[in-house]
Formats: structure tokens, sequence, C-alpha cells
């Protein structure tokens, strides 16, 4: 990975995100495509469409990734205790104990979890929170659990949002690259919201057609390792996807 790539790869891994609040990772996508003169769109949902294009007619193709990661909401703050909806997958042993981070006002402030996670058969998912000093603005607070964003090892990158923030990383250093070398293609990178809470932004993407149907669109995602997917025997092509 050259010292570029690894850059971006950097930035993105460090921003914080969860479904309907990936503010932080649309700003860096639109500043990312600006610097670059690469058109943006975006549709009602929020989602965002990056285009590279240059050369006579080359075929286009879309690249796409979503760019939330499973965290929470802060529902309630009544000083450093909280209340907060759990969206997305999530492992029941870190509820109580589990060490987070609520981003708050553009700060970001550690607390930990102090009660199980309430799992009614229709409504939130909510649980209880401690945090080390009191929001500076409790709307619009989220946050996800307290890990460090990245470590490069080698080959191999550590982070705590894989899913799929390393994918928006790949697609954002593939433009970087193409543009970078003036390359003769046509390229859509296409970033959804709220994947983790039932690919929500992906069907608005479907139901705008900002994507013409005529462009073949390959899905990046970040799966966990299973018995001939094993993490370093290079990319898994899955097919028959829901």
């Amino acid at each position: 990975m050259d010292k570029q790539t690894q850059k971006i790869v950097r930035e993105v891994l460090s921003l914080p995100t969860a479904p309907y609040h990936e503010d932080a990772v649309s700003a860096h996508v639109r500043a990312f495509a600006s610097q670059r003169g690469m058109p943006v769109k975006t549709d009602r949902y929020g989602n965002l469409i990056v285009r590279y294009r240059k050369g006579s007619r080359p075929k286009p193709v879309a690249l796409t990734a979503h760019t939330d990661h499973p965290g929470f909401a802060v529902l309630d703050a009544r000083g450093r205790d909280l209340t907060a909806e759990w969206l997305g997958a999530y492992d029941p042993k870190h509820f109580p104990g589990g060490r987070v981070t609520v981003v708050s006002g553009g700060e970001q402030i550690p607390g930990r979890v102090t009660s199980p996670l309430a799992q009614p058969e229709n409504g939130p998912r909510t649980f209880s929170l401690r945090v080390q000093r009191p929001l500076p603005q409790a709307h619009d607070a989220f946050g996800g659990w307290r890990l460090r964003p990245v470590v490069f090892d080698g080959d191999r990158i550590w982070t705590k949002a894989a899913d799929n923030l390393a994918g928006c990383a790949a697609i954002l250093a593939a433009l970087d690259r193409l543009h970078r070398e003036g390359s003769e293609a046509d390229l859509y990178g296409v970033f959804t919201r709220a994947e983790e809470v039932g690919l929500l932004g992906a069907a608005g993407l479907v139901e705008t057609g900002l994507v013409p149907k005529r462009v073949p669109v390959i899905v990046l995602e970040a799966s966990r390792a299973l018995p001939g997917a094993e993490i370093g025997k290079g990319p898994i092509v899955r097919v028959g996807d829901r």
C-alpha cells in the first residue's frame, strides 16, 4: 500500500459513524471529490454518488459501500447518565460493561454501558450508559464501541469499523488513483446510508435511480471470515446475496 492510499484509509477509518449519523463520512467524501474536481450528486435519502469520467466513452461501472457501522443514538441525557438506542448488530456480552465513545457537539466523550440491552418485540433496543462528563449537546449525539480507529500491521489493517468504512476507503482510493494517473475510465463511487438497520439507503438509491440501470454495480462488503473465505487469501466474490 503506497503512502497516499494509506493516508486515505487512515482518514476514512478514523471517522465516527453510526446509522443515521453518517455526516462526518459524507462531509469527507464531498471534500475529497471537491479537491479533485469530481462531481457529487445526492438524493433525498442522503446517499452520495461521486463520478470520475475521462476518455472516449469508456464503459461505466459503479463501486458501492455503506457509510454506517453499528452504533447507538442518544435518546435522553441527565447529567452524566444517558439512555440510548442501539442500531444494528450487537453482541449481548457487551451489555453491561462495554466501553463506548459518545460523539456530541464535535467532541468525543468516553463512557461505559451500565445496563443490559432491552429487546422488546416492537420498539427500540435501549440501554443505559454513563459518560465521563455531561454532553455539550444531547441532540443528535451518537456513538459506538471505544476501540482504536485504525492500526496498520504490514498488509493487514486493524480497525473498529471495517464494515463498511473499509469499503468507502477502497472506493476513494480507486477514484484517487484514476485521478492521479489520468486514466481513461468511467467510475461511479456510490456511498449509501443506514445499511445496518435494513439497507435503507440502498433501497432509496434504487428508488431515485441516480445510478443508471445500464451501469453494473459492484458491492464492496466486509464480512466475517468463514471456511473458504479466510483472511489473507484474497477477495471473496459472493453470489446470490439477498
